[in-house]
């Protein structure tokens, strides 16, 4: 995808936000930082060393959303990435309980900033003992962010993962994503344990785990598909005439819409994704969700043979019919006890690695036709 860079700020608004700034005035932090421009950089930086740690996260926060929307200028990036970088060591060098939680938010942040605009000094801060050890509450925004840049997690990956293993096996490890991220980080070194590291995850952990994620995530990461697939996919799948994608990408992009879902409710998804709910069901069919399979399966009942209307506010008025009848019954669904199956986004992970070749020709068409 080509960059979308910003043409500089006009200086009357730029003066304006930051004035505000020097007032500690957080939502202009935001705003300048989401901006991306070039000449944004001192005011930014201003507001990056300030005493205010609300005012450093809110501008993290802008800086986050101009790198994601692709609006950084390469200057205003390699002019950041010092105070960044700063941000990201600060809660390592005192004690955790002085603190304040706008230092951890800020923290967390810059941990996932940094590597896209500095990966060396990404690397070299990121793998301090200080920061890269197991009791880090930080340690999976940490991991996460290594695996983005592949190769650069320098521990013995093994050594954590047995250390690890007896809890998380048995569900109370504290941190349940740092094995899921482990995982990864062995894909990304093409490690040999990988497999069997793999294949104990699928036969011995709880099948909701999050270790089964980074199992089937790191099956991803060795058949060549980026890390950032999944949303890349999402935006693809609104971008693109729905007929152009392959069917494959069409299931997987169904899947990743309906796990978002799953955590705000079915109804949601029936409400907002109704149309497709047939292809839905094939999806799950074919991926093997059964819990979810089930509860659509269901809604289809309540709503008659009819089925789920195709007009959304149709939808929603038989929804809320009958004092809500069909509303209240969606709410109240409860899973059957035999239908247990692995997280839907265990089974999309692994159903992409199986259509590796597809989703990457997809993803190349994608950017040819953004360029």
């Amino acid at each position: 995808m080509e960059k979308a860079y910003n043409v500089d700020l006009l200086p009357e608004k730029l003066a304006q936000l930051t004035n505000l700034i020097r007032e500690g005035e957080s939502s202009a932090a935001e705003e300048l930082g989401s901006s991306g421009s070039s000449n944004a950089v001192d005011a930014l930086t201003l507001a990056l060393t300030s005493k205010s740690w609300n005012l450093r996260d809110k501008a993290l926060t802008g800086i986050r959303a101009a790198i994601k929307k692709h609006r950084a200028t390469p200057k205003f990036m390699e002019a950041l990435a010092d105070p960044i970088a700063a941000i990201l060591k600060h809660p390592f060098t005192i004690k955790k309980r002085d603190q304040p939680q706008d230092a951890q938010f800020a923290c967390q942040k810059a941990i996932q900033i940094l590597p896209q605009i500095d990966g060396e000094k990404a690397i070299s801060l990121l793998n301090d003992p200080k920061i890269l050890r197991l009791t880090n509450p930080d340690l999976t925004e940490v991991l996460k962010a290594l695996n983005v840049l592949p190769g650069a997690v320098r521990i013995d990956i093994n050594d954590w993962l047995k250390t690890i293993r007896p809890a998380a096996v048995s569900d109370t490890y504290p941190y349940p994503n740092i094995y899921s991220e482990l995982l990864c980080s062995l894909a990304h070194h093409n490690h040999p344990s990988l497999q069997e590291h793999t294949r104990d995850v699928e036969k011995n952990f709880p099948y909701y785990s999050d270790a089964q994620v980074g199992a089937a995530e790191a099956k991803c990461i060795v058949r060549g598909l980026p890390h950032d697939f999944v949303s890349r996919i999402i935006e693809i799948h609104y971008e693109l005439p729905w007929d152009r994608l392959s069917k494959p990408v069409q299931n997987l992009a169904v899947a990743i819409e309906l796990d978002a879902y799953t955590y705000s409710g079915i109804e949601q998804y029936i409400l907002q994704g109704g149309h497709r709910v047939e292809f839905a069901i094939e999806t799950l069919q074919i991926m093997g969700k059964h819990t979810l399979l089930w509860k659509l399966q269901q809604c289809i009942e309540l709503f008659g043979p009819a089925g789920i209307p195709i007009d959304f506010k149709e939808r929603a008025d038989r929804m809320d019919e009958n004092d809500g009848f069909i509303f209240s019954s969606i709410m109240d669904m409860q899973y059957q006890e035999n239908l247990k199956s692995r997280d839907l986004k265990v089974l999309y992970y692994n159903f992409a690695a199986q259509h590796a070749e597809e989703i990457l020709l997809c993803l190349k068409e994608a950017t040819s036709a953004v360029k």
